[in-house]
């Protein structure tokens, strides 16, 4: 959970062996976040699914904005 206004820590995603790994993040909402690089922002209150592919596996977080 973000504060609107704040930027979560860094977002990363690291494979098997704890490498971090270049990952296009996306926001299914982009009202209540951005994502810039592997920064995310919080806009207004609400949740949003955030996304990204790699490898041909999606990965998903719920984030939260208060």
């Amino acid at each position: 959970m973000i504060n609107i206004g704040d930027k979560a820590p860094d977002f990363t995603l690291k494979d098997k062996d704890g490498n971090v790994v270049s990952a296009n993040w996306t926001a299914s909402k982009e009202n209540i976040c951005t994502i810039d690089g592997n920064k995310i922002t919080g806009l207004q209150k609400g949740k949003t699914v955030v996304r990204c592919t790699y490898n041909g596996i999606e990965y998903e977080c719920i984030v939260r904005v208060r």
